[in-house]
């Protein structure tokens, strides 16, 4: 029985199949059919296997550089680890408004010149005045700890 799959290197992520620069095996109809007429993938080549290993190996030391610079992130924010924000009251410590993520955000810029995303920021309900614990989710497995203090607003 012939063999009925080919080995294709992947151009673009594609869901189900792969990353882009992978080597898949699909049968032969999908990769005459739609794969190699779309440009999804293309035959697999030695110069293809080495641009593919060339782009993988860039790709590592983008990913090792980026786990340093988050590391070091992580750090500046453990060592301030303190963050304060000032909000109206009611009498029974209540605040008025909420506090969201784009505040956190806004704050820890404001501070230390650090621009986070929105989807970082893992931040409990915040109703009252009082110290609680944020995440800051750097990476994947990189967690950053702050506290953050929120304080009644003085009138003058």
């Amino acid at each position: 029985m012939p063999n009925k799959n080919i080995q294709l290197i992947l151009n673009k992520t594609t869901a189900n199949l792969g990353y882009e620069g992978e080597i898949i095996n699909v049968s032969k109809g999908y990769a005459r059919n739609y794969l190699l007429p779309y440009k999804v993938a293309e035959p697999l080549t030695k110069s293809r296997l080495q641009y593919a290993q060339k782009i993988e190996a860039q790709k590592v030391r983008v990913r090792e550089e980026n786990i340093l610079q988050m590391t070091k992130l992580k750090n500046d924010l453990e060592s301030i680890n303190k963050f304060s924000l000032k909000r109206k009251i009611s009498e029974n410590n209540n605040i008025f408004g909420s506090v969201n993520e784009k505040d956190i955000i806004d704050l820890i810029n404001s501070n230390t010149g650090i621009s986070l995303q929105k989807e970082q920021v893992q931040l409990p309900e915040v109703k009252e005045i009082g110290v609680y614990n944020i995440e800051l989710k750097l990476l994947d497995n990189l967690v950053a700890l702050v506290e953050l203090h929120i304080l009644p607003e003085t009138s003058s």
